[in-house]
């Protein structure tokens, strides 16, 4: 069994891994400025990403 996903996501604001996320239904929150290290060490904002899971009956 797979386990699920984080359900709160935080990647550099403007990078590809907030455009997979957007891809794949989970939806923005908001952003948090100089939170990010870029490469260079230098501060970036990051966007926090989060997606709604439904209760699975238990059997």
């Amino acid at each position: 069994m797979t386990p699920p996903a984080p359900p709160v996501l935080d990647p550099e604001t403007g990078g590809p891994a907030g455009r997979l996320y957007r891809s794949t239904g989970r939806t923005e929150a908001g952003s948090i400025p100089h939170c990010a290290a870029g490469p260079a060490g230098n501060l970036r904002p990051t966007t926090l990403f989060h997606q709604r899971f439904t209760a699975t009956p238990r059997r």
